[in-house]
């Protein structure tokens, strides 16, 4: 198989194996017949926002969230305690696989306001049940390493080498851009490159700045 630029690309993509720990037990899960008191004790116990439920086979038959249990105790009182999860679980539950990319599962998270999402392996075992937020932290880390490298590769492709710490004014910034006949300058503070300013960028900036001031 011939690698590609996009599978070069694609690989450096976060993905959900990233964030599950392998080694660490598997999630406790229910079955239909499961009370909700079996799934509130896991969600405690477990600090989890919901719990999967497995059939005969081990497969994911439905989700049941801290919030539908909510949502059914706030109508029908205590009672909703001793029910089985199969009254109210979400039954057509989307899963990913532990290949999907962050990228891909967080987008399908929010489209479809779902708090969490069962990862499967190839054989359609549940490994995990991954959280909004954990997806979006793993997503959040990925753009904020690729910033840094982009930062660094800038810095190395302006011959001139110039950056600027945060607190340079804008007078100097403009003399610089014009002295040297540079497209952009990086921002550099404490060794760390923090991010780089465009001419286009800067310029638009000005305006912005003298629109303000004339208000």
């Amino acid at each position: 198989m011939t690698l590609t630029a996009h599978d070069i690309i694609e690989g450096k993509r976060s993905r959900l194996c990233d964030l599950i720990d392998v080694d660490c037990s598997p999630q406790a899960t229910l079955t239909s017949d499961s009370t909700v008191r079996d799934a509130m004790r896991i969600i405690s116990n477990e600090n989890r926002g919901a719990v999967v439920v497995l059939g005969d086979d081990r497969a994911v038959v439905g989700i049941v969230s801290e919030r539908d249990i909510v949502k059914n105790i706030s109508a029908n009182g205590a009672a909703v305690l001793d029910w089985s999860v199969d009254r109210f679980m979400t039954g057509a539950v989307v899963t990913a696989s532990e290949d999907t990319s962050c990228e891909t599962t967080l987008k399908k998270m929010i489209e479809n306001k779902f708090r969490n999402m069962p990862v499967c392996n190839a054989a359609g075992h549940l490994i995990a049940c991954v959280e909004t937020l954990q997806v979006a932290h793993a997503k959040l880390a990925e753009l904020t390493e690729a910033n840094r490298k982009l930062m660094d590769l800038l810095a190395k492709l302006n011959n001139t080498q110039i950056t600027i710490k945060t607190n340079v004014c804008t007078a100097t910034i403009q003399a610089m851009f014009q002295e040297h006949g540079l497209e952009c300058l990086i921002v550099r503070e404490d060794e760390k490159n923090l991010g780089f300013i465009t001419k286009d960028e800067f310029l638009r900036a000005l305006h912005r700045g003298s629109g303000a001031n004339a208000s």
